[in-house]
């Protein structure tokens, strides 16, 4: 039995600063270790660990939205 949503989140949430401050070998290291862990692809893992706490700006109906990815703790 593998985890739920909200254990893979907060994993996420715990990893995510530390891979956003590694250098390129550290990156591929955390990668490497949870795919295995969180059953997530490579590609999708990198892209959640690199947009978490991240801020995009977007135009609905001529207003701008702020959006922020969940914020890193």
């Amino acid at each position: 039995m593998g985890l739920d949503m909200k254990d893979k989140k907060k994993i996420c949430g715990e990893i995510a600063w530390r891979y956003q401050n590694a250098d390129k070998k550290g990156k591929g290291k955390l990668l490497d270790e949870y795919t295995v862990t969180l059953g997530y692809n490579r590609d999708y893992l990198a892209h959640i660990l690199s947009n978490r706490g991240k801020t995009r700006y977007v135009r609905v109906a001529g207003k701008t939205v702020k959006i922020i990815a969940e914020p890193a703790p």
